[in-house]
């Protein structure tokens, strides 16, 4: 049988919600990895009641998340290691 599915709300900082949906075998980092934030999951920090996700691993159902959910997402900037090799900048 299917694996039941929920659906969680990302909020972000500028007051956005998006509705994700996943399944509660899922891991953060596959959140993380997933569709939500394609290429930004070094940028990408969950909060769910206040408490950072750090462990990528950590199953969503080992979080207790239910239906609709909220986790807090915050976007850092790209941090400034070189990522495609190009001119350099002006000094």
């Amino acid at each position: 049988p299917a694996e039941p599915t929920l659906v969680l709300r990302l909020k972000f900082l500028n007051d956005t919600e998006r509705l994700a949906r996943v399944r509660p075998g899922d891991t953060v980092g596959a959140l993380k990895r997933g569709t939500y934030f394609p290429g930004q999951e070094q940028q990408v920090r969950l909060i769910y009641q206040g408490q950072l996700l750090r462990d990528d691993a950590q199953s969503l159902a080992g979080l207790h998340l239910g239906h609709l959910s909220v986790l807090h997402c915050h976007l850092s900037p790209p941090s400034a290691a070189p990522a495609a090799p190009g001119p350099p900048g002006p000094r």
